[in-house]
């Protein structure tokens, strides 16, 4: 495979998101394809193979669980040079990747915040010919506001070619969890794993 695939994914409370598109990065190198992950916060140690491009952008988290407010690494405000260096850096990543395909993190089903970084990559990507999708896990948080909920289904419908969604619909039907219009195709994916370890490694312990 000689598919290249640039991910965009900016984890604001916790590493789940990371550490799920770095297993999805993984497989892609490993398949023999391109694989340039633009991690949007601190990136989580030991979860990349070494083949995945991985580019740092200053880092963007939640001030809290609330998710009402960006901070920057210290916890102090959002200013615009971090936001402009962001976007130096990925259009950097953008033009080094070339990418078949960009990956999306969440976005557009939320990660609003970062519309304005992330509506311009695709808008680039789409130029060169890359196609758009977006992952998602099984179980998103949806909005309350059904205007929300609309401005992510006009998103999907002018900017994605795909969702893809990591769940069993036998566990968790995407349906049930959402309650917008998907307008794009949506591909379920299966649960997402890095690489099983070595036999000899695993241990016979459930957390």
């Amino acid at each position: 495979m000689s598919l290249s695939v640039l991910f965009h994914v900016n984890h604001l409370w916790g590493v789940g998101h990371f550490t799920r598109i770095a297993a999805i990065a993984n497989a892609v190198v490993r398949q023999g394809g391109r694989a340039t992950l633009l991690s949007g916060n601190a990136p989580v140690a030991g979860r990349l193979d070494p083949a995945v491009r991985l580019v740092v952008l200053p880092a963007l988290r939640a001030a809290d669980t609330s998710y009402a407010k960006l901070v920057d690494a210290q916890g102090t405000p959002v200013t615009r040079d971090i936001w402009d260096r962001r976007a130096a850096l990925i259009a950097g990543a953008l033009d080094d990747a070339a990418p078949d395909c960009l990956v999306t993190e969440t976005f557009p089903f939320g990660r609003r915040k970062l519309a304005c970084e992330i509506l311009p990559l695709i808008a680039a990507a789409r130029a060169r010919g890359a196609k758009i999708a977006a992952s998602l896990r099984d179980i998103p948080t949806p909005p309350t506001d059904a205007k929300r909920l609309d401005e992510c289904a006009a998103r999907l419908a002018q900017h994605y070619d795909a969702v893809l969604v990591h769940g069993d619909p036998a566990i968790t039907p995407l349906n049930d969890i959402w309650p917008g219009d998907i307008p794009v195709p949506t591909h379920l994916t299966g649960y997402v794993v890095d690489a099983p370890a070595p036999q000899a490694a695993r241990r016979g312990v459930v957390v």
